[in-house]
């Protein structure tokens, strides 16, 4: 597993070190700024995100701020996050915060998120032109919603259970946005 891991991550770096330009010197400060989206087992995500890149070399370093809703329960969530470049390769961490929690649709069990919940995320970001692709996954709570009859008491104790597995279960969601990269 270990020799298929550093192998995997030799690849990586080999990969985003063959595409740079070999003459022209990019800008070391960037703005990204597009649409994203985030697939889970108990949902969609739809949003925008801002970034501010310094990326003077193989090595960068971002911070920003996501805006997303959630498309099944119309909650929105603000994700401010930091993280590390590593060529294409890009690690990100963060907070989840609800900016609006949107009423539980009726008949549906909710398990809701009142606090401050954290993010992160894994992927990779790839270049075209002025637009960047970013493809990867992450880990991030958000609130759940289960159809569930309460009939007696086995019910009763069995429901926040279920809820409780199937929101942990949601956490990860694997994502996909489109950057335009303003260089400076």
């Amino acid at each position: 597993m270990k020799r298929t891991l550093f192998l995997v991550f030799t690849l990586l770096v080999a990969a985003t070190t063959s595409f740079a330009d070999g003459d022209e010197e990019p800008p070391d400060f960037a703005v990204s700024v597009g649409p994203d989206a985030a697939l889970g087992l108990t949902g969609v995500l739809v949003g925008g995100q801002a970034r501010f890149l310094w990326k003077p070399s193989f090595f960068g370093l971002s911070a920003g701020v996501r805006a997303e809703t959630d498309l099944n329960a119309f909650d929105v969530y603000l994700i401010p996050s930091a993280g590390v470049r590593l060529g294409w390769f890009s690690l990100e961490g963060g907070a989840s915060i609800k900016a609006f929690d949107a009423p539980a649709p009726a008949g549906q069990l909710e398990a809701s998120l009142e606090a401050v919940s954290p993010f992160a995320r894994a992927g990779l970001s790839i270049p075209v032109g002025p637009l960047t692709i970013g493809i990867g996954a992450r880990a991030m709570l958000t609130d759940t919603y289960v159809e569930m009859e309460v009939d007696d008491l086995g019910d009763a104790i069995a429901a926040p259970i279920v809820v409780a597995i199937i929101a942990v279960l949601g956490a990860v969601k694997l994502d996909i946005g489109l950057d335009y990269i303003y260089s400076f």
